[in-house]
C-alpha cells in the first residue's frame, strides 16, 4: 500500500504511514477493526443467505441423484450413485430447515426429449427459489440493525466532536419519519439485489443442465455441476451483497442522523470517510479517507460515501466547527 501523503494524517503517523487511518479522533483507535460495529450483523446476514442457497443444493442433490428425477440411472449403478450422493452430502452439510415437499420426486423430469425435461426442471427451480430463498428471506432485520448502528454511531461521534446530542432511545429515533422512509428504501434495495442474484444463478443452472443432458452425463455429474453454480454465483454473490448492504444501511443511518441534527444545532456538521485502519484497508478507501470533509448533501451519494466498493468496512465520521 502506498504511503499516506495527506498532511493531516502525516502529522499523526508520519509520512511513511501506510495503515490508511483517517485518525482524526484519538477515540477511533479502538474502533479500527470494525468501525461500524456491524460485524455480527454482516456475518449473520451472510450466513442466513448462504443457508437458503444450501437448501436449493440439498433439493438438487436429493432429487437428481437420490430420486433419479431425470430417469438417467442405469440398472447397475444404483449403489454407486448412492455412495456418490452421500459424498455430495458431506461436501455441503445442510444446517438449515428445508421443505421436503419441494424435493423433486423419482422420474419427475423424465421426458422423451431433453428440452421437455429441461423445461420442467426450470419450472421446478423457479418455484424452489421462490419458496426456499425469497419467501424465507429475513434480511430486513439485518438492514435495520445496520441502520440503527449507524444512527448510534452518528450520535456517539457527534458527542465526541462536542455536539450537544439529545438522549433518545434507538427505537424512538427509528420511528422518526426520515428513518422509517429510508429503512423501507433500504429493505427494497436489498431484496431486489437478492432477486437479481437468484435470477443469475438460475440462468447459469439452466446452462449447466442443458449441457449435462446433451452430453449424456450421469446424475451425479449433473448435480455436482449445477451445485457448483449455486456455490460460485448464488452463495458468493449473496455473501457479498449481505456484507455490502449492511454497511450501506449503516452509512445512510449515520448521514440521516447528522442531517437531522443540522436543524437542531448551530454547529456546522460535515462528513468524511473513516477506514478500519488495519492491513486489510485497500488503496481506494485509504485515499478516500484522506479527503474531505464535505457538506452532508455533497457527501451523500458521492464516491466517498461507504460502501466505496463491495464488502467495504468504512464508516462516516463528523467534522464540526
Amino acid at each position: 500500500m502506498a504511503a499516506i501523503t495527506d498532511p493531516r494524517l502525516a502529522d499523526l503517523h508520519g509520512q511513511d504511514c501506510s495503515c490508511g487511518c483517517a485518525g482524526r479522533y484519538a477515540g477511533q483507535q479502538d474502533r479500527r477493526e470494525d468501525p461500524t460495529r456491524t460485524k455480527t450483523a454482516r456475518r449473520r446476514f451472510a450466513q442466513h443467505l448462504r443457508g437458503r442457497f444450501d437448501a436449493i443444493k440439498f433439493h438438487i442433490n436429493r432429487g437428481i441423484v437420490d430420486n433419479d428425477a431425470f430417469g438417467l440411472r442405469g440398472p447397475d449403478v444404483g449403489g454407486t450413485l448412492e455412495a456418490q450422493s452421500e459424498a455430495l452430502d458431506r461436501e455441503f452439510e445442510v444446517h438449515v430447515e428445508t421443505d421436503d415437499s419441494i424435493t423433486p420426486g423419482a422420474g419427475q423430469f423424465d421426458f422423451p426429449s431433453s428440452s421437455e425435461a429441461a423445461e420442467e426442471f426450470e419450472g421446478w427451480l423457479d418455484e424452489a427459489i421462490e419458496r426456499e430463498i425469497l419467501e424465507e428471506y429475513d434480511g430486513d432485520r439485518y438492514i435495520r440493525k445496520g441502520y440503527g448502528r449507524g444512527v448510534k454511531h452518528g450520535d456517539a461521534r457527534m458527542r465526541e466532536a462536542g455536539v450537544d446530542v439529545p438522549d433518545e432511545s434507538l427505537e424512538r429515533a427509528l420511528r422518526h419519519p426520515v428513518h422509517e422512509d429510508k429503512l423501507e428504501l433500504m429493505y427494497t434495495r436489498a431484496f431486489e439485489e437478492l432477486e437479481g442474484i437468484t435470477a443469475a444463478t438460475a440462468q447459469s443452472i439452466r446452462r449447466e443442465l442443458t449441457d449435462g443432458l446433451s452430453q449424456g452425463m450421469n446424475p451425479r455429474e449433473i448435480a455436482r455441476n449445477i451445485n457448483d453454480r449455486v456455490e460460485a454465483i448464488g452463495k458468493t454473490r449473496a455473501t457479498v451483497m449481505a456484507r455490502t448492504e449492511v454497511i450501506r444501511s449503516h452509512s445512510e443511518g449515520t448521514l440521516d442522523r447528522y442531517e437531522r441534527m443540522l436543524g437542531e444545532t448551530d454547529v456546522t456538521i460535515q462528513a468524511e470517510l473513516s477506514t478500519s485502519a488495519d492491513s486489510r484497508v485497500c488503496q481506494e478507501c485509504a485515499e478516500a479517507a484522506g479527503r474531505g470533509p464535505w457538506p452532508i448533501d455533497e457527501f451523500r451519494g458521492s464516491e466517498y460515501q461507504p460502501p466505496i466498493h463491495p464488502q467495504c468496512r468504512c464508516a462516516v465520521i463528523p467534522v464540526t466547527n
